[in-house]
């Protein structure tokens, strides 16, 4: 839950300002390949973002499909569904 909530704070900072003063931060006298990395990590910490949503979703739609109900009703044999990753709850 805590997860989430950072992503949708990090979703709700305007991009373009950020990567702006992001990259304004990397000192001038960095070589061209730690500018790079520095770029880099920047650009992956704000772009993890969607693709949690999207993978959050897709668990979210997997969780409401007929083969994990039916799962559920024969009992929980499997680790991921007796520690509550795909049931329901």
């Amino acid at each position: 839950m805590i997860v989430q909530r950072v992503i949708e704070f990090l979703i709700s900072i305007p991009t373009i300002p950020l990567w702006l003063s992001l990259t304004a931060a990397v000192p001038p006298d960095w070589s061209p390949v730690r500018v790079y990395f520095g770029i880099t990590v920047i650009l992956a910490v704000i772009g993890w973002t969607g693709l949690a949503r999207v993978v959050r979703g897709k668990l979210l739609e997997l969780r409401a499909e007929d083969y994990v109900l039916a799962a559920e009703f024969m009992g929980p044999r499997n680790r991921a569904l007796s520690s509550g990753t795909c049931s329901r709850g």
